[in-house]
């Protein structure tokens, strides 16, 4: 029943988000400090036979998110990372700083911390990947492996509450990326975590 009620949680929390109907509990994270314990999420949820590898630059700017929402999207593309990768592989997570200028011709302008998070697992055909961030839209290849198809769009709607940016890179028979943009926090306030 505790599992259950657990699942269900989890399953509301990602339809409110992915909805952008749960509201934010933003905090700044030092997420050099904050990536052991992540990295401990993301091995539980990855399963034995897939290597992880976090690599976290030295200088990493803190960050301003919802740590479960962080949380959250972590999980889920790790879930991902674990299906596409049935025989093993590795999981890398990279954190770095970046600085986005309106003549780079991004959709983001300013200070962020790039969470780069790749796999060595079989790819996506164009036509998942065009839709991998829209909610359901790849339901029925997520009932086959058990998991609900809010996974990526969850993990594209905190991007941008944020006030950053998610992508994906991938094709067949390749590694598939994806990059999360998360908004520098500034040096107002205490950093919490």
């Amino acid at each position: 029943m505790e599992r259950a009620l657990k699942s269900g949680q989890s399953l509301t929390r990602q339809m409110l988000g992915v909805a952008r109907k749960q509201p934010l509990r933003s905090e700044t994270i030092a997420i050099g400090k904050w990536m052991p314990a992540g990295r401990e999420l993301l091995r539980a949820s990855l399963g034995a036979k897939v290597a992880l590898n976090v690599e976290v630059a030295a200088d990493i700017w803190p960050i301003r998110v919802d740590s479960a929402e962080l949380e959250l999207a972590l999980i889920n593309i790790t879930v991902n990372v674990r299906d596409a990768m049935p025989n093993g592989g590795t999981f890398t997570v990279r954190a770095d700083n970046l600085r986005f200028r309106h003549e780079d011709d991004f959709p983001i302008t300013g200070d962020f911390v790039q969470l780069s998070l790749e796999d060595t697992g079989f790819g996506m055909s164009p036509e998942v990947l065009g839709r991998a961030f829209e909610p359901l839209a790849l339901y029925d290849e997520a009932e086959k492996h058990g998991y609900t198809g809010l996974g990526l769009p969850q993990v594209f709607a905190f991007c941008e509450r944020a006030g950053g940016l998610a992508t994906i890179d991938s094709a067949i028979g390749e590694s598939t990326s994806v990059r999360m943009y998360l908004p520098r926090a500034m040096a107002a306030g205490g950093v919490t975590k």
